[in-house]
């Protein structure tokens, strides 16, 4: 028994509120009572006294409840697929959940094993994938669509690492990956650094190191705004090397949403020896849906 106070004055006519926190043992067997007596007696003449009690009945929890545990739910399946005198089977687990009880920590799982793609044109490749995500940081090791932005690297898959981590408005990342299907295989390592000063407002810059054919390095500048509730503007210029070849890309999109319809434009300038997602390309487009 803990009490807020071990020796309370009054005086005449004056009331008082004791708390009392009292433990009680997690692992009872059974059904118990609590009871708490608290004793008032009057200083100088001890004959004069009150007492006040408090009884609680303490049940042990038997019976299960939703949530008692974090679960991690799997599914495990088996794959066949075949062509002619070709045939071939594999298993794969799929699964997800929170790792805390907020329910602000998520993991991921994927296994898909082997590869069978060559046996049939119906049947799946191979895939591992392990993904942590939470409301500041997120990370992920092999095979998935690894992204940085739309002049470096707008979607590719790939096996690789990579995470991100978001504080004070500030947002750090970036991943390092290997293609496993197309030869000559090819490897890209990015970064980047946004900043975001008010809500619908975002800067920042973006660095990748890819080799292919050839080794180039590719460093834009992007920032993301909405002026207005229902519009987004995205600019981003970059600026690339690769054999002493230097040259540069821009980036502009604008999309609007409203009741009535939403507005999508895009426009997109790279030049011949631009490195990046976008190469050699003079690009307009604009759509409107009502």
């Amino acid at each position: 028994v803990r009490l807020d106070s071990t020796r309370v004055s009054l005086g005449p006519k004056e009331s008082r509120t004791v708390t009392a926190l009292v433990m009680t043992r997690s692992d009872l067997p059974g059904k118990i009572v609590n009871t708490l007596e608290l004793f008032a007696t009057l200083e100088g003449d001890s004959t004069v006294s009150a007492r006040v009690s408090s009884v609680l009945d303490v049940i042990p929890q038997v019976a299960d409840v939703k949530d008692r545990y974090l679960e991690v739910p799997l599914q495990a399946s088996v794959r066949a697929a075949g062509e002619a005198d070709r045939i071939g089977a594999q298993a794969e687990v799929l699964g997800s959940g929170f790792l805390n009880e907020s329910r602000t920590s998520r993991v991921e799982l994927m296994l898909r094993t082997p590869d069978i793609q060559s046996r049939s044109s119906l049947a799946l490749r191979d895939e591992y994938r392990v993904r942590y995500r939470s409301s500041h940081a997120e990370a992920v090791i092999g095979d998935y669509s690894y992204s940085l932005s739309p002049l470096t690297e707008l979607s590719r898959f790939a096996f690789g690492g990579g995470g991100s981590v978001t504080l004070a408005g500030i947002t750090a990342g970036g991943y390092v990956n290997r293609s496993r299907f197309f030869a000559p295989h090819q490897e890209q390592a990015a970064g980047f650094l946004n900043y975001e000063p008010g809500e619908g407002y975002q800067v920042g810059g973006n660095y990748l190191r890819k080799k292919d054919l050839q080794e180039s390095g590719i460093t834009t500048v992007r920032g993301v705004f909405s002026p207005l509730r229902a519009a987004t503007l995205d600019m981003e210029y970059g600026v690339s090397d690769a054999a002493g070849l230097r040259d540069n890309a821009v980036a502009v999109q604008v999309n609007g949403h409203e009741e009535w319809g939403n507005v999508d434009v895009r426009v997109v300038r790279a030049g011949a020896h631009y490195t990046g997602y976008y190469r050699d390309l003079n690009y307009t487009s604009a759509t409107m849906n009502f």
